[in-house]
């Protein structure tokens, strides 16, 4: 190797004249003192040359060949290779520059006809020009993109800068995507991953992300027209301007997150319209102006289970909302501390809270469990963290089903009560709590029009302008009302 370096060093300085005299205009160091009109001329030209200049144009040249003679002696050539067989493609080595097929300005963009991407063996970050993706793949059927730019000898990543530019962005107008990432990407102003369809019947869309995403819009942002959306993301996900993941469709949505989100907006969005919602994150979420987690369907069931701590500074911890007949459920088991903590509201569904965080509400409820439609469902709220509430510390409302609330930690509200439970129909309405309540109003009210009212406290109950226990029904011929304090 040696051998050869030197040989190549001798032969430096003929190939630099050679460039020199053929055009220096080509180099913004030159003065353009030598062409190849000068004739004899041309070696005083070259003597006149300024050091400096000669010797970045040696540097580099000598730079150029010592890294060839490295791949010569056993290395494997750091070039990009996309090779396609049939309707895959697949890329490896360092993408850089504009070769066919499927590298463009410093990215991958696949070429019409390839359905299948395979990202693999990179010897390089992908870093492509400003305002180009990473990845980019525009079909009119099925795409399916497996990137993983972790498992060569160097772990490396997607990074792209610029306006609008995608770590990865797949669309198809009529097909399903799917999309496999595992590895870093970063977006200096664009979104880390983003997957859509635009027709009706498009087929589904499947995001599963194992990387660590930071980006200036959102993280992840699937889109079905009207299949299913799926994300699955086990990475930490950071969003400046926008939200950590969004999914939506008229189909079903599922979103899993094991990583921690931060997030300007939502942490996590999943919007149906016709269809389930599912929701389940492990890691800690932190909104600036949005939700922690926010599912919503028109017509749906939506489910959100949360083990990790929620922190959003002007929006709401969860929410769970649909306007039909769909069930919500909400189990949270880390604390939260947000505007208002977790609300979940249903047309005529039954609506079911489970937390056992603590809860710390700077402007609204701690708790709201709630259905608002004729013929609805049950209402059903169980509480076994601390509850520190701007208004009421849990407030569970059933236009006709059965209300329950079972709260074990110490409840404080500084503008509301700590418990209001009630029943506009006949379904009847029970309330037990075991640990301190300190409200502004009523420290426990359980009210309902005609249905049977119970109430069961065993701890000291503060109230500021309000009564201690509320309990009542409105009717005549309505249910008995029971109570039992032993604080």
């Amino acid at each position: 190797m040696a051998s050869l370096a030197k040989a190549s060093e001798y032969a430096l300085d003929a190939e630099l004249a050679g460039l020199y005299s053929q055009q220096l205009c080509v180099s913004p160091l030159s003065e353009c003192v030598v062409s190849q009109d000068d004739g004899p001329a041309a070696s005083e030209g070259l003597a006149r040359l300024r050091t400096h200049q000669m010797d970045r144009w040696r540097s580099a040249l000598l730079g150029t060949i010592a890294a060839s003679s490295l791949f010569v002696y056993g290395g494997r050539p750091a070039r990009a290779d996309c090779l396609g067989t049939s309707t895959t493609l697949t890329c490896t080595g360092i993408i850089a520059g504009t070769a066919s097929p499927g590298i463009a300005n410093g990215g991958i963009d696949v070429p019409t006809g390839y359905t299948t991407l395979n990202v693999n063996h990179l010897d390089a970050d992908i870093k492509p020009y400003s305002g180009v993706d990473g990845i980019l793949v525009v079909s009119t059927g099925d795409v399916a993109i497996v990137s993983n730019t972790t498992d060569g000898a160097v772990a490396h990543a997607i990074s792209v800068t610029g306006v609008g530019a995608d770590g990865i962005n797949a669309q198809s107008y009529a097909g399903a995507v799917t999309v496999g990432s595992t590895g870093d990407i970063t977006s200096t102003n664009g979104r880390g991953i983003y997957a859509r369809n635009f027709a009706q019947g498009a087929g589904d869309i499947s995001v599963t992300s194992a990387g660590t995403i930071i980006a200036d819009s959102d993280g992840i942002n699937a889109r079905a027209y009207s299949g299913a959306a799926a994300v699955n993301s086990t990475g930490d996900i950071t969003s400046t301007n926008g939200q950590g993941i969004i999914a939506t469709s008229a189909g079903d949505i599922a979103v899993t997150s094991v990583g921690a989100i931060n997030a300007y907006a939502n942490g996590i969005n999943a919007r149906s319209t016709t269809g389930a919602v599912t929701v389940n994150s492990s890691g800690d979420i932190t909104s600036a102006i949005g939700q922690g987690i926010y599912a919503r369907s028109v017509t749906g069931a939506v489910t959100i289970g949360s083990t990790g701590d929620i922190t959003s500074t002007n929006g709401r911890g969860i929410w769970a909302t649909t306007y039909g007949a769909g069930d919500i459920s909400v189990t949270s088991s880390g604390n939260i501390n947000a505007s208002e903590g977790i609300l979940a509201l249903s047309g005529t569904g039954a609506v079911t809270v489970t937390s056992t965080g603590d809860i710390t509400s700077t402007n609204g409820r701690g708790i709201i469990a709630a259905n608002f439609a004729s013929g609805a469902g049950d209402v059903s709220v169980t509480s076994n963290g601390a509850i520190n509430a701007y208004s009421d510390g849990i407030s569970a409302t059933a236009s006709t089903g059965a209300v329950t609330v079972n709260s074990a930690g110490d409840i404080t509200s500084t503008n509301g009560r700590g418990i209001a439970a009630s029943n506009g129909g006949a379904g009847d309405v029970s309330v037990t709590s075991v640990g301190a309540i300190n409200a502004n109003s009523d420290g426990i009210s359980a009210t309902s029009n005609y249905g049977a009212v119970s109430v069961e406290s065993t701890g000291d109950i503060t109230s500021t302008t309000g009564r201690g226990i509320n309990a009542r029904n409105f009717a005549s011929g309505a249910g008995d009302v029971s109570v039992t304090s032993k604080g």
